[in-house]
């Protein structure tokens, strides 16, 4: 009796140890793409030095990280791939198999080659205006804020404000607006409402008077 409890115990013991795969992102990918080769994120507990291997996917590796429950599994997509579920086997370092995960591929959407993706005009420029041009001094008192306007202090305000961004930019950055020639520059009225017009990292990159 003392002998089977000891052996149940000791069982539970290396179930609860046990590496188990658990999700996979990206979970369904697609036929036919250009870029065909594929970064998984696989999640589990102590998976980090199993290894994947498939029938109809070409991994390349499979690779762990610093957190034991991560592993990072590079896939091509044949181009004769079948759509319907595709099977990733995870064995560890034994070769044994402790775990499988399925990845859906489908076909794609008739033109989506030609569709837009993201690009440039998709970046947003976060402007923090306390740290540029002080255009407008009477606002860098505001009644409540206990705090003034110190250029000097890396970590206090600055008295920046939007009034010395169109400002700057109105003075040295020429018109690039709906093919105007570059002869022309922006007065601080136009500026100001064609301002979100621009691709605000690319007027980091024109403007040196962004930085004062």
């Amino acid at each position: 009796m003392k002998k089977l409890l000891i052996s149940l115990v000791l069982a539970f013991a290396i179930k609860a140890q046990a590496q188990v795969v658990e999700k996979i992102e990206p979970a369904s990918w697609w036929i036919g793409m250009e870029m065909n080769t594929v970064e998984f994120m696989v999640y589990g507990k102590d998976i980090s030095q199993l290894v994947a291997e498939s029938t109809t996917l070409e991994v390349i590796k499979s690779e762990g990280l610093e957190s034991p429950n991560y592993l990072f599994v590079t896939a091509t997509v044949p181009v004769d791939a079948k759509v319907g579920d595709h099977t990733l086997v995870f064995r560890n370092t034994k070769g044994k198999k402790v775990g499988r995960l399925s990845v859906a591929l489908g076909l794609r959407a008739d033109g989506s080659a030609s569709r837009k993706g993201f690009s440039s005009a998709d970046f947003i420029y976060l402007i923090t205006p306390d740290r540029f041009r002080n255009g407008d001094a009477s606002n860098d008192q505001v009644k409540g804020m206990l705090e003034g306007p110190n250029r000097e202090f890396i970590g206090g305000r600055h008295g920046g404000d939007l009034a010395g961004i169109i400002e700057s930019l109105a003075v040295n950055l020429p018109c690039y607006l709906e093919g105007s020639s570059a002869k022309k520059r922006i007065s601080r009225n136009a500026l100001s409402f064609r301002l979100l017009e621009f691709r605000l990292f690319q007027i980091a990159y024109m403007s040196s008077a962004f930085l004062t």
